[in-house]
């Protein structure tokens, strides 16, 4: 299966398919509902198959997303596996607008860096964002985004810099 799973709003199918683009550059996989959900398969169920098989979550947080309940269905489910599993998952939360922001509270995504690009996303930043995914990959043994990758970070939060 998948190295990475996304979730996310279908209002933000543009910023999905240019991360997948800069993964598939690095020979990275990557499960999501709008190119991997067969015709005619549940969602609900082929959503909960690849979670159960990715070890990277990235969280696209914005207005659309964290009004939805598939979203919040996706992250219930995230967390299930990280508590009553005890799977070895690492999340990552893209922020990508300022109400985005608001799901950082959420008990899951508290002590966890998150990558902040709420102004547009350039394609340094999508770059920048596929090699921390891509380090993430490469260190099997560690449970979150727990090291700083190629940016910036700010009580956190992980900020892109040209």
């Amino acid at each position: 299966m998948a190295d990475v799973f996304i979730s996310y709003h279908l209002n933000d199918t543009a910023i999905v398919r240019q991360l997948c683009e800069k993964l598939r550059q690095r020979n990275i996989s990557v499960w999501y509902a709008e190119k991997d959900v067969e015709p005619g398969r549940l969602i609900s169920r082929a959503v909960m198959d690849a979670m159960r098989q990715c070890g990277i979550f990235v969280f696209i947080l914005s207005k659309s997303s964290v009004c939805s309940d598939f979203f919040l269905n996706e992250l219930q489910y995230a967390k299930i596996l990280l508590r009553e599993e005890r799977r070895d998952i690492r999340l990552l939360p893209l922020v990508i607008d300022k109400e985005g922001k608001s799901a950082l509270s959420a008990r899951i995504f508290q002590g966890i860096p998150w990558f902040d690009s709420t102004s547009p996303l350039s394609d340094d930043a999508l770059n920048q964002l596929a090699g921390a995914i891509q380090e993430q990959l490469s260190k099997p043994d560690e449970s979150a985004f727990s090291k700083k990758p190629h940016s910036v970070r700010t009580e956190r939060r992980l900020t892109y810099e040209p």
